[in-house]
């Protein structure tokens, strides 16, 4: 866990519990967990929950679902069903950094699960996680240089894993910019 951040005119220096890292430039990429390093970043966490399946024979379901708004989304994988979401039935008691599991979400999931996505079908819960992502007033991202050293990628509001990689590319164009104009000047 990253307790602060100290910048020069030459290094970044992270302060860890026990030690500490120095480094030319950063790239900070945590998300909802931004705030305890920027505090006056505008972004709130929102914890999701997520259940899995073990292998079922013959699974039919292909591609990846998405309803209720996008509230809850569900694929196939590995003859699995990876299903989560419900945020919407206690957005307060899953706006933090702490994660746990929601029995209210979880009880839903599964309804969901036996009577829409597999009705009549047999399945055994086999794991089951939170995670935690990062929401803005609005659907952007936050994509910006927030010094010479130091570079921020954060609240991509649930959509990390399809933003990701853009979000990277985006960064690493910044600090090529940034380093360039530092260059010339």
């Amino acid at each position: 866990e990253v307790l602060d951040i100290e910048e020069n005119e030459s290094e970044v220096v992270l302060h860890l519990k026990d030690m500490q890292f120095i480094a030319q430039h950063i790239f900070i990429c945590t998300n909802a967990f931004t705030k305890k390093i920027v505090p006056n970043i505008e972004l709130n966490p929102g914890r999701g929950q997520v259940i899995a399946t073990a292998p079922i024979p013959n699974l039919k379901v292909k591609g990846i679902f998405f309803f209720e708004e996008g509230y809850y989304y569900f694929k196939n994988f590995e003859n699995r069903i990876i299903f989560g979401g419900g945020r919407n039935l206690d957005f307060k008691g899953e706006e933090t950094t702490e994660f746990g599991s929601n029995q209210k979400i979880l009880q839903q999931l599964d309804y969901y699960l036996s009577e829409i996505i597999l009705p009549n079908q047999p399945f055994t819960i086999e794991h089951s996680w939170s995670g935690i992502m990062a929401f803005g007033n609005n659907k952007l991202p936050l994509v910006k240089a927030l010094s010479n050293r130091q570079y921020m990628g954060v609240r991509l509001n649930g959509m990390g894993v399809a933003l990701g990689s853009k979000i990277a590319k985006d960064l690493v164009n910044i600090h090529i910019d940034k380093v360039l104009a530092n260059n010339e000047n």
